[in-house]
C-alpha cells in the first residue's frame, strides 16, 4: 500500500482521509493496539492473526487498521506510514476483483514479494474473511498444467461393501486461499504443513478480520486442509464492543484532567422544571454520564451508525467541548440542555425546545407576537408571510422530516418585494450575529449571509465590497466548521445576479450541501493550517436562498413543459434563473427544499399596511428636504388595495407610493401639512367600489409586451385611478382637515390599544397557564376580538364626544357648518355593531356602588347595564392614562402643552410602558366578568339567556370601543394639528430627534396610519385559536358570532 503523500495512493485511502480519521485515534481496543506494535517490529516474531469481531463494527475496525497508518497526524512512531520498515499489503476487494477469477499464481508471486524482503523490514497484510471466502480455491492463469494442487485422500467404496487399504486413493485438490496465505505462498503439501516441524519461519505479519459467521462459513469450506490444521496455524482473537461502563469511563477520564477539573463543573441530570431531589454531585456526574453513553447508542442506531464509531465521535466531541464551550464554560453546568448540544454535533438530531434557554432562536420562534416583533424589525409584508417563514424555520422540529435539511426554502419575488427586509427583520428579532468576512474565526458567528450580487469570478475584478467566489466559498467552509455552523442560518441572497461562471460555482456548492451523503456535511477549515475533516449534521441547519424571477422569455420557454401556455409556473421560473450553460437544474433540485414562497405575489390584505408603511418611509425624505409633512388615511390605501387586489407586490407598492404622492397640493402657497384620504363620492355609494375597473381608463394590455409604451400605459393605470379618486387636503383647512386627522388619530389610537391588548394578552398567565385554561378562556377571547374587528373596523365621528368650540366654531352658525361636515365624514362608513342603549344606567342607582358592593341596598335593582357603566369608567382612567403615554402629555385632564412645547419634549415612548397599562385592562376584564354574574343582578334570574365566554368578551370590547369615543380628543385634535403645522415650518423642531422618530420611525406614535390587519393577524397566529374551532373551520366562529348578534341585546334588561 502506497502512503496517503503518494502519487500511487489507493482511491480508498484518500476517501478514508476525506471523510476524516480523528475518530481513529482513540486507543479503545487494547489488544489490536499491541498487535499493531508487534506486527510493526522487524525484531518481533511476525504472527498470523485472524480477528473476529460483531457486524456491526466490522467496517470500523478494518477503517480504523488503514486510518491509523494513514493518519497524516498521527504520533505513533510505529503504525504509521512514515514507518520505513513497515511494509502494509492489502488484500480485498480494492485490489482482488473477486467477481473475477482470480489466479493462482499472482497470488503466490505477491506473497513471494512480501516474503523474500530484505530482513529489519515488517511486511504485514491485511485481509478480510468476506473477501478470502469470496476468492475461495483459485487456480493458476493457463490451467492445471501450471496450478499448485494439495493432495487429499479419500475412501472409494468398494463392489463388495467392504473397505480396505487398496481403497484409499490420493486426490489432487484447490487448496483454499487461507491455505496459501498459512504457507506464505510456499507449495507445502498438508502432509508437511500437518508436521509444523517442517513449516518454515513466518516471515510476515497477517492481521485478517472477519465475523463469527464468515469465519464460520471458512471452516466449513477449508474442511479438507483443516483435518491438517489449517484453522489452529492462526491465532484467533476476538474484539467485543465496549460495554456501557467502559465508555463512561472513558468520558470519566476526561474530566479528571487537570485542565478540565480545574474549571469546577456541576453535574444536573433532570429534565428543566423537574424536581429537585437531594442527590450527591458524585450521583449527578455519574448519572449525565450514563445518560450521554446511553443516548450516543441510541442515536447511532438510529442514524445507521456504528456504536463504537459514534461513540469515539462523540468522545472527541465531548473533550473539545468541555475546555471551548461558550455556554458551558459561562454556566459551568454539565445538563441534559449540554448533551442535547454534543448529540445535535454529532447526529442528526431533532431538538426539544425545553432543553433549549429562552433565548433560542428555536424557541423565540414559538412566540405568538412574533410576526408584529418582525414588522418593527423592518419587515413591512403580511403577517402570513412571516409565519410562513417561522414555519418553515421551524421543520427542524419535524422527526416526519426526510430531507437534508428540513429547515431550507426558495423565496423568489421582484425587486423590492422584500425578500431582503424579511430574512434580516428574523436576523434582528432572533438575536442572530452575523458571519463577519473580515473576522472569520469569531465563534459567535450564528448567520452566513452571501450578497450573491457582490461575488464576483476572480480578485483581479475586485472592487470595494466585492469578494472572489472562490473565497465566498472558503468562508462558507469555514463557518460551518464554527461551534455554531452546524445550526446556523444560512442566507444566499440573490443567487441569481452573478455572471453565469460565478452562478455555477455558487449553486453546485448549494446543490453539494442539500445532497449531502446521509445529511452529513464533511469538510474542513480553509482557514486553520492542518484542519481535520469534521462532520456536520445538516438537520438543524437552515438554508434560505433567494433570488429574482428571470426575464428572458427564450430561457424561461425552455423550461416550461412542452406545449404549455400562458404563465410559466414558480417552479419553472426558478429552473430558469437559476440554470447556466454549464449547471442545468431540474425540479430534483426544487424538492429537496421545504417549501418555496413567491413574494410578488401576496394577499389583498397586506398591501394597504405595506403600502402605509412605504408612504411613512418616503414622506421622512419629503418632509426632511422639502419641509412638508404628507399623511396617508388607512382609507386611502384599503381603496387602492380593493381596487388592485392582484397587481403584482413590486408593482403595487412601486406605483402607489409615488403616485399617492402626486396628490398631494404642491402650490406654494398650500399647507406644508396635508392629508391624502378619499374622495368622499367614492365611499359614500355615488360610485360603488365594485363598479370601480381600473381598465376601464385604457384599452385592455393584460399581455406583458415588450414595448416601453406598453409598460407605460400598463403602469399609468394605477395612477389615472389615484388621481381620480383620491385627494389631498390640508389638515388645518376648515373643518374637513381637522376632522380628518381625528380620523386618522383616532383609528391609529385604537388599533394601537388592540395590538397591546392582544400582545399582553398572549403573556398573561391568567389565560395562558395551560391546554384547558387556553381553549375555554384565551381562545374565545381572541375570536372575540377578530370578529369584533372585522364588524367595526372604525368608529363614526358622531359616536365621539366632540366640542365644536374645540374646532373654532364660535357661533351657532359654524356649529351647524361643524356637524354638517362631520356627517359628510360619516358617510359610506359603516356603523358596526355597538347598540348604545345597554349603557344606559338604572335610575337611582350609584355607579360607585355598583362596582364595589353588589348588595342592592333598597328597593332599586341593579342592572348589567350599571356594572357596564361602572366598567366605562374605569376604562375611562387607563386610556387616559394610555394616551398620556402615547402623546407624551402629562395629564389628559389638564391644559395640554402649546404645540412648541410639546414637540421639543417630545420623546418615544418604551413598550413597557404601554404593556403597564393593558396589564391593567386585562385585570378590570377579570373584575368586570365576576361583576357581570353576580347574584345581585336583574339579569341572573333565569329569565335571561346564558352568556359565554365569546359573548362576554364582545361586551367588553364594545365597552372598550366606548370608552375611546370619550377621550379628549376634540382637545388633542388643535394640538396634533398646530404641533405638525409649526414642525414643518420650523425645521429647527423637525429636526428633532424626538420629532423624527415619532414622525417616521417609531411604532408608539398618533402619527403612525393603522388599519385593522395587524391585530386581525395577531390573534389568528397563537394555535389556541385554530384549536378552538378544530373540527368546524369557521363555521363555529361563525356561529358563535352569530349568535352574539341575536341574542346581545337579550343579555340585559331593557331601562
Amino acid at each position: 500500500m502506497w502512503g496517503p503523500s503518494s502519487s500511487k495512493v489507493h482511491p480508498s485511502i484518500l476517501e478514508l482521509l476525506k471523510k476524516g480519521v480523528g475518530r481513529f485515534r482513540e486507543r479503545i481496543f487494547p489488544t489490536l493496539e499491541e498487535n499493531f506494535n508487534r506486527m510493526a517490529d522487524p525484531k518481533a516474531q511476525a504472527v498470523h492473526k485472524i480477528v473476529i469481531v460483531p457486524a456491526e463494527l466490522k467496517d470500523f475496525v478494518k477503517d480504523m487498521v488503514v486510518a491509523r497508518w494513514a493518519d497524516l497526524k498521527s504520533e505513533d512512531p510505529n503504525w504509521n506510514f512514515r514507518n520505513q520498515n513497515l511494509f502494509l499489503y492489502q488484500l480485498d476487494q480494492g485490489t482482488i476483483d473477486s467477481s473475477q477469477n482470480q489466479s493462482q499464481d499472482v497470488i503466490l508471486e505477491n506473497l513471494a514479494v512480501m516474503r523474500e524482503l530484505p530482513k529489519g523490514q515488517a511486511p504485514v497484510l491485511l485481509g478480510d474473511l468476506a473477501t478470502i471466502r469470496n476468492l475461495g480455491r483459485v487456480e493458476a492463469e493457463g490451467g492445471s498444467d501450471k496450478t499448485f494442487y494439495v493432495q487429499d485422500y479419500v475412501l472409494d467404496e468398494p463392489e463388495s461393501g467392504q473397505w480396505g487399504i487398496d481403497d484409499v486413493e490420493p486426490e489432487n485438490v484447490l487448496p483454499h486461499l487461507l491455505y496459501l496465505l498459512a504457507t506464505e505462498g510456499n507449495r507445502l503439501p498438508l502432509k508437511e504443513f500437518q508436521a509444523a516441524t517442517k513449516l518454515p519461519p513466518k516471515r510476515m505479519s497477517m492481521l485478517l478480520v472477519g465475523t463469527e459467521q464468515e469465519w464460520d462459513k471458512i471452516q466449513r469450506d477449508i474442511g479438507i486442509e483443516n483435518r491438517f490444521g489449517l484453522s489452529d496455524h492462526f491465532e484467533v482473537e476476538h474484539l467485543k464492543i465496549p460495554d456501557h461502563a467502559t465508555r463512561k469511563e472513558m468520558l470519566l477520564g476526561v474530566l479528571e484532567r487537570p485542565e478540565v477539573k480545574s474549571l469546577e463543573y456541576h453535574f444536573d441530570s433532570r429534565m428543566p422544571g423537574a424536581r429537585k431531589d437531594a442527590i450527591s454531585p458524585e450521583q449527578a456526574r455519574n448519572e449525565i454520564l450514563s445518560i450521554m453513553v446511553s443516548e450516543c447508542e441510541r442515536r447511532a442506531l438510529e442514524n445507521k451508525v456504528n456504536i463504537v464509531a459514534a461513540f469515539l465521535k462523540l468522545y472527541q466531541t465531548f473533550r473539545k467541548a468541555v475546555l471551548e464551550d461558550e455556554e458551558l464554560r459561562r454556566d459551568r453546568v454539565i445538563d441534559r440542555r449540554f448533551v442535547q448540544r454534543l448529540m445535535a454535533r454529532n447526529f442528526r438530531v431533532q431538538l426539544n425546545p425545553e432543553l433549549l434557554p429562552p433565548t433560542d432562536y428555536l424557541r423565540l420562534l414559538q412566540n405568538q407576537d412574533l410576526p408584529l416583533q418582525v414588522e418593527k424589525a423592518g419587515y413591512t409584508g403580511s403577517f402570513e408571510m412571516t409565519e410562513r417563514v417561522a414555519h418553515i424555520l421551524k421543520e427542524q422540529l419535524n422527526p416526519a422530516s426526510k430531507l437534508t435539511i428540513p429547515a431550507s426554502l426558495i423565496v423568489i419575488g421582484e425587486t423590492s418585494s422584500g425578500k431582503t427586509s424579511l430574512v434580516q427583520a428574523f436576523i434582528r428579532v432572533l438575536g442572530l450575529k452575523e458571519y463577519d468576512f473580515e473576522k472569520p474565526h469569531d465563534p459567535g458567528a450564528q448567520v452566513f449571509y452571501l450578497n450573491c450580487r457582490k461575488v464576483v469570478e476572480s480578485k483581479s475584478e475586485l472592487r470595494e465590497g466585492e469578494i472572489a467566489v472562490d473565497d465566498a466559498l472558503k468562508h462558507f467552509d469555514h463557518f460551518l466548521t464554527l461551534p455554531h455552523g452546524y445550526r446556523g442560518l444560512v442566507f444566499f441572497d440573490d443567487i441569481h445576479a452573478p455572471k453565469d461562471s460565478v452562478k455555477t460555482k455558487i449553486l453546485a456548492r448549494l446543490q453539494s450541501l442539500v445532497e449531502s451523503e446521509n445529511g452529513i456535511w464533511r469538510g474542513r477549515s480553509p482557514f486553520l493550517k492542518d484542519s481535520e475533516i469534521i462532520e456536520v449534521p445538516l438537520q438543524n441547519l437552515s438554508l434560505i436562498v433567494a433570488l429574482n424571477p428571470i426575464s428572458d422569455q427564450k430561457k424561461i420557454a425552455q423550461f416550461q413543459k412542452r406545449g404549455t401556455k400562458g404563465e410559466p409556473t414558480t417552479e419553472e421560473l426558478i429552473l430558469a434563473s437559476i440554470s447556466t450553460d454549464a449547471l442545468m437544474f431540474d425540479t430534483s433540485f426544487l424538492v429537496r427544499f421545504s417549501e418555496i414562497i413567491r413574494m410578488d405575489t401576496f394577499s389583498a390584505q397586506a398591501k394597504a399596511p405595506a403600502l402605509l408603511a412605504e408612504m411613512r418611509k418616503s414622506g421622512q425624505a419629503i418632509f426632511n428636504t422639502k419641509n412638508r409633512l404628507i399623511l396617508v388615511a388607512p382609507e386611502s390605501a384599503e381603496l387602492i388595495q380593493r381596487a388592485f387586489p392582484n397587481l403584482n407586490a413590486r408593482i403595487f407598492l412601486s406605483q402607489a407610493a409615488p403616485a399617492l404622492l402626486t396628490a398631494e397640493n404642491t402650490d406654494p402657497q398650500a399647507s406644508r401639512v396635508q392629508i391624502i384620504v378619499p374622495r368622499r363620492r367614492v365611499l359614500t355609494g355615488d360610485i360603488p367600489l365594485e363598479d370601480i375597473d381600473p381598465d376601464d381608463f385604457f384599452e385592455d394590455d393584460e399581455e406583458d409586451g415588450v414595448s416601453n409604451q406598453d409598460k407605460h400605459r400598463r403602469d399609468r393605470k394605477l395612477q389615472a385611478y389615484i388621481e381620480k379618486y383620491v385627494k389631498s387636503i390640508p389638515i388645518s383647512q376648515g373643518y374637513e382637515g381637522p376632522l380628518e386627522l381625528l380620523r386618522y388619530v383616532m383609528s391609529s389610537f385604537r388599533f394601537h390599544v388592540y395590538e397591546s391588548f392582544i400582545g399582553v394578552l398572549g403573556r398573561d398567565g391568567r389565560f395562558i397557564v395551560d391546554e384547558t385554561t387556553k381553549f375555554y378562556k384565551y381562545a374565545p377571547l381572541l375570536h372575540a376580538i377578530r370578529t369584533h374587528l372585522e364588524t367595526n373596523r372604525g368608529i363614526r365621528l358622531e359616536e365621539i364626544v366632540l366640542d365644536p368650540k374645540d374646532f373654532g366654531a364660535t357661533n351657532k352658525a359654524q356649529e351647524i357648518d361643524f356637524m354638517q361636515a362631520l356627517k359628510e365624514r360619516d358617510r359610506g362608513v359603516d356603523r358596526g355593531f355597538r347598540p348604545a342603549w345597554i349603557f344606559q344606567p338604572t335610575r337611582g342607582v350609584s355607579l360607585e356602588r355598583v362596582f364595589d358592593n353588589m348588595t342592592t341596598g333598597g328597593l332599586v335593582s341593579h342592572s348589567r347595564r350599571d356594572v357596564l357603566n361602572r366598567l366605562c369608567l374605569a376604562l375611562d382612567l387607563q386610556l387616559k392614562e394610555y394616551l398620556k403615554v402615547i402623546l407624551k402629555i402629562s395629564d389628559p385632564e389638564l391644559p395640554f402643552p402649546t404645540s412648541k412645547d410639546w414637540l421639543m419634549r417630545l420623546d418615544v415612548s418604551s413598550g413597557d410602558e404601554f404593556s403597564r397599562v393593558m396589564k391593567s385592562v386585562l385585570d378590570l376584564y377579570e373584575e368586570f366578568q365576576a361583576k357581570f354574574y353576580a347574584e345581585g343582578l336583574l339579569e341572573n334570574t333565569g329569565e335571561y339567556p346564558p352568556v359565554s365566554v365569546y359573548d362576554f368578551s364582545r361586551i367588553f370590547l364594545i365597552a372598550l370601543d366606548r370608552a375611546m369615543m370619550k377621550l379628549p380628543w376634540g382637545r388633542v385634535t388643535p394640538l396634533l394639528t398646530d404641533a405638525l403645522d409649526l414642525a414643518a415650518n420650523d425645521m429647527t423642531l423637525g429636526e428633532l430627534p424626538g420629532v423624527q422618530k415619532y414622525l417616521f420611525t417609531s411604532g408608539h406614535s398618533l402619527v403612525v396610519a393603522r388599519t385593522p390587519e395587524l391585530p386581525i393577524q395577531m390573534v389568528l397566529n397563537p394555535q389556541a385559536f385554530e384549536l378552538w374551532q378544530e373540527g368546524e373551520g369557521e363555521e363555529k366562529a361563525n356561529r358563535f358570532a352569530g349568535q352574539f348578534l341575536n341574542q346581545c341585546e337579550k343579555f340585559f334588561d331593557r331601562p
